[in-house]
C-alpha cells in the first residue's frame, strides 16, 4: 500500500527536462554558437599588445571578413577608436577609420567627430604616401555615400583637397 501512493506522487511531479547534448542541437543553434565564439575569440586577441604590423593587417582584415559575419559588430568600436587615437595619422589612420565608416554605415554606429578625424587625415603627406589610393577610395564613400552630408562640409574637404593638391606630385 506504501508502494501504490509512492507511485501517484511520482506521476505529479514534472518530469525533468534532460541536457541535449551538443549531437543533438539544430544547426541554427551550432552556426550562432560558433559565431559568438568566433566574436569573442577576436575580442580576446584584440586586447592584446599587437605590433604595428599586424595592427595594420587586423584593421584591414576586420571590416571585411569578419564585422559582416557576427552577432555583434559594435562590440568592435572601441578598437577602431582605440587605433585611430594611438596612430591617427597614416595607414593605421585610414585604415582604422574604414572599419569605423562600415560601423557607421552598416551597423547604425554614432560617431559625431568622424568627419572631423577624416578632414585631419588630408595634408600633403598623403599624396606622397603608397596608401594614397586606399585613402583616396576612403575619401570616396564618406563623401558619396552620404545623402545627409551638408553640402559645405563636402566643400571644405573640396577646398583642402584643392590647396593639398597644389603641393603634391604631379602624378
Amino acid at each position: 500500500e506504501v508502494s501504490d501512493s509512492d507511485d501517484d506522487e511520482n506521476e505529479d511531479r514534472p518530469k525533468k527536462r534532460r541536457k541535449t547534448s551538443p549531437a543533438h542541437k539544430f544547426p541554427f543553434q551550432r552556426r550562432r554558437t560558433f559565431l559568438y565564439e568566433y566574436q569573442k575569440a577576436w575580442l580576446t586577441v584584440l586586447k592584446l599588445n599587437i605590433p604595428l604590423s599586424s595592427l595594420k593587417r587586423v584593421l584591414s582584415f576586420l571590416p571585411h571578413y569578419v564585422l559582416d559575419f557576427i552577432p555583434n559588430p559594435l562590440r568592435f568600436a572601441d578598437f577602431f577608436m582605440q587605433a585611430y587615437s594611438d596612430h591617427g595619422s597614416g595607414l593605421v589612420g585610414v585604415l582604422a577609420l574604414d572599419g569605423l565608416f562600415e560601423l557607421i554605415t552598416e551597423n547604425g554606429l554614432e560617431y559625431p567627430d568622424f568627419y572631423k578625424q577624416l578632414y585631419r587625415l588630408v595634408s600633403a603627406r598623403v599624396l606622397y604616401a603608397k596608401y594614397r589610393s586606399r585613402f583616396f577610395s576612403l575619401l570616396t564613400k564618406c563623401l558619396m555615400r552620404n545623402e545627409m552630408l551638408p553640402a559645405h562640409i563636402i566643400a571644405a574637404f573640396c577646398k583642402r583637397l584643392c590647396r593639398v593638391a597644389i603641393s603634391g606630385p604631379p602624378t
